[in-house]
């Protein structure tokens, strides 16, 4: 009876693992726009309650134990965490727990910018959106798509020739940001030097990406030089070349407009503010 307790107890930390992690991938996903809107919110709290639940699971469980299994089941329980983490185990995300239409929402839509700052939503020009291959990942897709049109052909491109020729998979993890959303960014001080209408992703003409592993993990150390390579190549410019402010995730095409220009052009009552 108590190796079955104790067989189960490993079972339901396990769970608690893969709940969590999958938890800790989404919220560093839902946050990287800025803002965690209601639907992305009730992704989150669903899965901290399944954590709550299966922890009390685990609770009563326990309660159940005789002295020595419980001392079994806690050195168990450690020697697990010690186990996951020498053997970098505990990536452990699940897609399935959270629903991917909350998911592909993640980035606002020009049309749906609220700020009632912008005289123009998305600037994008009277070019036909881009309509060759997607990428391998939905949420890219809806991403690239909220572009400037004259952005969107070599957005798609950088992605997949990523994937071709560095059999690596990138995710943009930003496009185009609201004024609000860029505010919200700069707010926390330790993101971005840009408030809104002075970043390229105001006006759509800039991209953040991040390497995607295996287990669905995101990795900001990833070899950057490479993918660089393959960005510039397609017309970008790379903010890793940048020496007052390096940021090795940001991409841009400014087709020679300086973001004051943009700014001007789009947001004047903000460029009056800034400028």
């Amino acid at each position: 009876m108590s190796n079955n307790v104790l067989k189960q107890l490993k079972a339901l930390r396990a769970q608690v693992r893969k709940y969590k992690d999958t938890l800790d991938y989404y919220e560093k996903l839902f946050r990287e726009d800025g803002i965690i809107d209601n639907k992305e919110q009730a992704q989150l709290d669903q899965l901290n309650a399944s954590i709550e639940r299966i922890r009390n699971n685990i609770s009563e469980r326990e309660t159940k134990l005789n002295f020595g299994n419980k001392v079994v089941n806690r050195f168990s329980a450690v020697t697990e965490g010690v186990g996951d983490f020498i053997n970098q185990k505990d990536d452990i995300v699940n897609h399935s727990l959270v629903d991917q239409d909350a998911v592909n929402s993640t980035v606002t839509p020009p049309s749906e910018d609220t700020s009632g700052e912008a005289t123009s939503s998305n600037p994008t020009v009277d070019t036909a959106p881009y309509s060759g291959s997607e990428t391998w990942d939905p949420i890219t897709n809806t991403r690239i798509k909220t572009l400037d049109a004259r952005v969107q052909s070599s957005a798609f491109q950088f992605v997949n020739k990523v994937q071709a020729d560095l059999n690596m998979t990138i995710r943009v993890s930003s496009a185009f940001r609201s004024i609000a959303e860029q505010d919200a960014l700069f707010a926390k001080g330790n993101v971005t030097q840009a408030r809104g209408g002075q970043s390229y992703h105001n006006y759509g003409l800039a991209i953040d990406v991040v390497e995607i592993t295996n287990s669905g993990q995101a990795n900001w150390n990833a070899d950057w030089a490479k993918i660089a390579s393959i960005g510039k190549g397609l017309g970008f410019e790379w903010g890793g070349d940048w020496t007052s402010f390096v940021d090795k995730p940001h991409f841009q095409m400014p087709f020679g407009k300086s973001v004051s220009e943009l700014c001007l052009q789009h947001y004047p009552d903000r460029a009056r503010e800034l400028y």
